[in-house]
């Protein structure tokens, strides 16, 4: 399936099917989530996909201490990655895939770049059309955010970490929803 690339590349090829894939949903507070993924079954029970997958939150008014209101000023947030994966069916019942992401994480003027990878697995059992699946997604090794005001290095209210943290937080709440 399409729709499988967002949460495990192994269900690519799980679904055995090729196609394009679209979603749109609003979140909540402004927050929007984007997703397309194109598939492409190949020879020998193998699937490629390339994906684009985007979370962003709209304006938001910038406020501080001394001015709780607003300063007048608007700020964004956005999370957004591009990912080229392969799903290979190696029997009936097994399928496993990864998928190489390219990922782009920017709070205002802060930008963070960098690298992940998704591995994950699909068993199929022969017991009532029940299926087991794991994944492990948006692995990568942890990069510095750019564009940091020189000396003033507590002008920066979140880490690149805690901007993952809260938009995990935020998909997560509007999934449970």
């Amino acid at each position: 399936h399409s729709y499988g690339a967002l949460i495990n590349p192994a269900l690519i090829s799980g679904g055995n099917q090729q196609g394009l894939f679209t979603a749109n949903r609003s979140l909540g507070g402004g927050i929007s989530h984007d997703f397309v993924a194109l598939t492409k079954s190949r020879a020998n029970g193998q699937h490629i996909a390339l994906t684009l997958n985007s979370l962003s939150t709209g304006s938001i008014l910038e406020r501080t201490i001394w001015q709780p209101e607003g300063t007048g000023a608007t700020t964004s947030a956005t999370l957004s990655s591009v990912g080229l994966g392969i799903s290979q069916a190696f029997s009936e019942y097994f399928h496993a895939g990864m998928q190489l992401k390219y990922g782009l994480e920017q709070l205002g003027v802060y930008r963070a770049h960098n690298v992940y990878l998704d591995l994950g697995f699909l068993y199929k059992l022969d017991i009532a059309d029940l299926q087991f699946a794991a994944a492990l997604t948006n692995f990568g090794p942890n990069t510095p955010i750019s564009n940091l005001p020189i000396g003033n290095e507590s002008a920066l209210a979140a880490t690149k970490n805690d901007i993952s943290y809260l938009a995990i937080s935020i998909l997560f709440a509007a999934l449970s929803f």
